[in-house]
């Protein structure tokens, strides 16, 4: 006769897949209550299975999900999410979908990609999602592809759909319907130092913007570029591009029309521009460029030394000047262009650039079987515009103009393969001040990692600071391969506000994982506090996942 009674678990012994019902999954947020998560596996096959879920809640929230595994070859693949919330606050369902494929064997040696995801709202996430990760998805992408490569000419046909959320009342939308693409690579005509390559693209777009927008329209453009190399010298590289550029759209935006004030007793009538958006005009349009550019790189120098200390044998400095010209013409007609992309929004230009690198290089001893690897430089470089009316520096009024850019310095040292350190500044020089600096550097060691990053951005006309931020991220194995703890920090000097928080331990045993997580954030107007507990089994999956946290300020919280 038994005295006491305890709970027992019993794990499968069997290895192949077997459909039938999964471990079920308990968990709890603050909005939707206590959950408990049903599923059941479904093979289809060799080659493909399937999972139903339920999720039953005890504040009258009702799910229900499906994933589909499938992989017919190889080099064929596909991942299906689907979830549907019946939420008793919203009068319509909620969902999610996540389809992505991947086929890597199609006819003639093309790759055809899918990856496609959607939702019913943009808060969706911050409603239902428990990786803390992707509550604040603001923009979503969706795209598919094919491509082939055949030696010096590849092809491409895409569709994309890029959705961003500006507020909650109003989302844009840009789509590729679809863009065929071809491009030749360089080639070198004859045994001449001359070589042409050349982008050709078709587009149909559509454009929407909530209760503002909704426009279709084509474009084709194509940019041959004949490059000729002027040097051979190894210490010596000089070239020039040309690239004419044509690019056509089946409709443009209406020219902004002058309105005219009637005159008062004998002053004559005065033009002003039109206040609002004049939209599409219905006709086509033609956009006729040229580019140019020219590159020179050295004479570099470079030195040898040979040294038997430390953890090098050999070091090699090189000094490398680079001269560059880039010019583009104007376009009159370019406020009639509707942009869509980085083709659209080309802007005239004509400016020459210096950069002036010291580099430095180091290789192990024989022995280690390691190369010459770079282990420091430093680059600094200024541009000036030949153009008057377009400088590279101008006062907030515009009454004070350079055609001096700024100067641009970078320091980059790499002691080893796992330390790493870059330091960046820009220095106005037409109000002699910075404009901005960076430092990024990391270290790794063993199942250890520490990195941090500080940005500073200053006006250099007030000279004061505009932005002054820290970010100091950490990953500490604190018992090998069983404890770990990662931290992530964001500090703000100039509010003097830790803007964000966040600790995840990790806790791996033989046949269960423990995640606890805890997230803050303090932004203008909001404190938002979450945490998470997660129990996985072996084999299984998540068993436990509980979620809970407090809001205060301009938004509610999810939990």
């Amino acid at each position: 006769m038994p005295l006491l009674y305890t709970p027992y678990m019993m794990y499968p012994a069997k290895t192949e897949r077997q459909s039938g019902f999964l471990f079920p999954n308990l968990g709890y947020s603050e909005r939707q209550g206590g959950v408990l998560g049903l599923a059941y596996f479904q093979t289809l096959g060799e080659s493909a299975d399937t999972t139903f879920y339920l999720d039953l809640f005890t504040e009258k929230y009702t799910a229900v999900g499906n994933e589909i595994r499938y992989r017919p070859t190889e080099a064929t693949q596909g991942f299906f999410d689907g979830y549907v919330v019946d939420d008793p606050e919203s009068d319509d369902l909620r969902w999610k979908l996540k389809w992505t494929h991947t086929s890597d064997d199609l006819p003639w040696g093309m790759r055809g990609v899918v990856r496609y995801r959607n939702f019913s709202d943009f808060d969706f996430f911050r409603d239902f999602e428990r990786d803390f990760n992707k509550i604040s998805i603001r923009r979503l992408r969706s795209s598919g592809f094919v491509t082939g490569s055949w030696g010096q000419h590849s092809f491409t046909a895409l569709v994309a759909d890029e959705e961003t959320f500006v507020n909650k009342n109003t989302t844009v939308t840009k789509r590729r319907l679809p863009e065929v693409e071809y491009r030749l690579r360089a080639t070198q005509l004859g045994r001449l130092p001359i070589y042409i390559d050349m982008l050709s693209s078709v587009d149909y777009f559509s454009q929407q913007r909530t209760d503002a927008f909704d426009f279709t329209y084509s474009r084709a453009d194509l940019l041959p570029q004949m490059t000729f190399a002027l040097s051979s010298l190894p210490w010596l590289s000089a070239s020039v591009i040309a690239a004419p550029r044509v690019t056509w759209y089946s409709d443009s935006i209406r020219p902004v029309e002058p309105v005219v004030v009637e005159p008062v007793g004998e002053e004559p009538g005065m033009e002003e521009p039109a206040s609002e958006e004049s939209g599409l005009s219905g006709e086509s349009l033609t956009r006729t460029l040229f580019s140019s550019s020219g590159t020179i790189v050295g004479p570099s120098i470079a030195k040898i030394y040979n040294s038997n200390k430390g953890f090098f044998t050999k070091y090699k400095h090189i000094v490398e000047p680079r001269w560059s010209y880039t010019y583009l013409n104007d376009f009159d007609d370019q406020d009639r262009v509707i942009e869509f992309d980085e083709i659209d929004r080309l802007r005239p230009t004509s400016v020459v650039r210096y950069d002036f690198i010291n580099r430095l290089l180091a290789k192990p001893p024989e022995e280690t079987g390691q190369g010459a690897r770079e282990i420091m430089s430093l680059s600094i470089a200024q541009a000036f515009s030949l153009d008057e009316d377009r400088p590279l520096q101008r006062s907030s009024d515009g009454t004070r103009t350079s055609k001096a850019g700024p100067v641009a310095v970078q320091y980059r040292y790499n002691p080893t393969q796992l330390a790493n350190l870059e330091a960046r500044l820009s220095y106005n020089t037409l109000f002699s001040g910075l404009n901005n600096t960076s430092l990024t550097a990391g270290f790794r060691f063993g199942q250890h990692a520490l990195g941090t990053t500080w940005v500073t951005r200053f006006n250099a006309e007030t000279g004061k600071t505009r932005g002054n931020q820290l970010r100091f991220l950490a990953g500490l194995q604190l018992w090998p391969n069983r404890v770990r703890l990662d931290s992530q920090l964001n500090y703000d000097f100039v509010t003097q506000v830790l803007q964000s928080q966040r600790y995840v331990m990790s806790i791996t045993a033989q046949c269960f994982g423990i995640r606890l997580e805890y997230q803050e954030l303090d932004l203008v107007g909001n404190d938002d506090r979450r945490f998470r507990f997660a129990l996985s089994l072996k084999n299984i999956g998540t068993f436990i996942d509980l979620t809970g946290g407090t809001t205060t300020g301009g938004f509610s919280s999810p939990f």
